[in-house]
Order: structure tokens, then sequence, then C-alpha cells
């Protein structure tokens, strides 16, 4: 990640590296600074430029004359080359700051785009979680659920059972009337039985007391010969 600089820290490495008698490049002023975009460097060195005051000429130690010679074709041919300069130099300085300006946003625009793609990062692992716990509800509803068919199966198979029971009552009730039937007749059958055993007990002791009588008669006949 690119070292975030400034106005005045660029301007202030730019005055040490010309204070040490070396050139202000970007290259020399990212390494002063210990780091930092070539981009945003560019466009603070070219603005600290654009505030230095004008370097004093040096003066020529020659003959009036030749120095007024000089200095007339000098300066008719600085005006020339000046204006030239001037507008290449404007123009180019336009672009470079254009460009700068352009790689600035681009790299803000790139650090916007970093952070967004490290949130996205973090929602991804997020849904992932996320989805992870989902699986686990799945597998959980889906083990529950195969629960629940096996006792719909036990209940269905218990009513099957109990739908067969249902369907023998009617057989049933038949067996069982029949059944009351028999122990009716049974009881019918018992109850002549006894009352012809009463009867039949009564005689027999009719006979019993008849055939006594009739042997004490028998003994009062022979004791009266």
């Amino acid at each position: 990640m690119s070292k975030v600089v400034t106005h005045e820290t660029v301007a202030q490495a730019a005055e040490a590296l010309v204070a040490e008698g070396k050139r202000p490049s970007v290259r020399a002023v990212i390494t002063a600074l210990g780091g930092g975009s070539p981009n945003s460097v560019l466009l603070h060195l070219n603005r600290w430029k654009a505030c230095l005051p004008p370097a004093p000429a040096q003066e020529l130690c020659l003959d009036a004359r030749v120095v007024r010679i000089l200095t007339e074709q000098l300066a008719r041919e600085t005006a020339a080359a000046c204006g030239e300069m001037e507008q290449k130099l404007a123009l180019s300085e336009e672009n470079t700051l254009a460009v700068a300006e352009a790689g600035e946003k681009a790299e803000r625009a790139l650090a916007a785009r970093v952070e967004e793609n490290a949130a996205l990062k973090t929602e991804a692992a997020e849904l992932r979680g996320r989805l992870a716990q989902m699986s686990g509800e799945l597998e959980a509803g889906r083990a529950a659920l195969e629960a629940q068919r096996e006792v719909a199966e036990g209940l269905r198979a218990e009513v099957a059972r109990q739908q067969v029971r249902l369907e023998s009552i009617p057989r049933l009730e038949g067996e069982v009337e029949r059944l009351r039937a028999a122990l009716d007749q049974e009881r019918a059958a018992r109850a002549a039985a006894e009352q012809a055993a009463a009867v039949t007990g009564a005689r027999l002791e009719g006979a019993e007391a008849q055939a006594a009588d009739l042997k004490a008669r028998i003994e009062k006949a022979g004791k009266g010969r």
C-alpha cells in the first residue's frame, strides 16, 4: 500500500534535496519520504516547483559591447525560444497535472475498491457461515422428517391392524351370539335336569320310605307268629 503524502511533506523533502545539492526528482522525493504514491508525489512536486521564485542570472565578465550584442541576440532567441518553451511547458505541466490527478483519482478508486473487496470478502465469509448453518439445519430437518415418516409408517401399520380387528368384529359378534345361545340351552337343560333330579329324589325318598315301612311290617308279622 503506497504511503499517503501531502504537499507539505513533499515540499520539505524537495527543499532538503535542493539544500544537499541534489535534484528533487519524483524518485528522490519518494526515497526521502520512505514511500509514497508516484502520482501524488509528482502532483505536489509540480505545485511546489510552480511556487519557486525564478533563479537569479549569473553575472558574466565580458566586454560591454559583446555583452550588449550577446544580450540582444540572446534576448531575441530567448524570447522566441521561451515563447515556444513556455507553451510546451504549459502544455506539459497541464498534461502532467492531468495525468497526476487522474492517477491520484485512480489510486483513490483503487483504495476504495480494495476496501470494497475486503467488505465483500467479509460478507462472503459470513454468507458461507450462514450457508453452513442452514445446511446443518436442513440435515437436522431431514433427519426429523425421516423420524416422522417412520412414526407415520408405524401408525399406518397399527391402523391397518385395528382395521383388520374391526373387520373381524361382526364375525366375533356372531360367534358370541352362537355361544350365548348354546349357553342358554345348556342352562335350560341343566335346570330341567336339576328339576328331574329333584323329582327323582323325591320319588326315591318316597320309595325308601315305603320300603322301610314294608320292612317294618314284615318284621312285625314275623314276630307275631
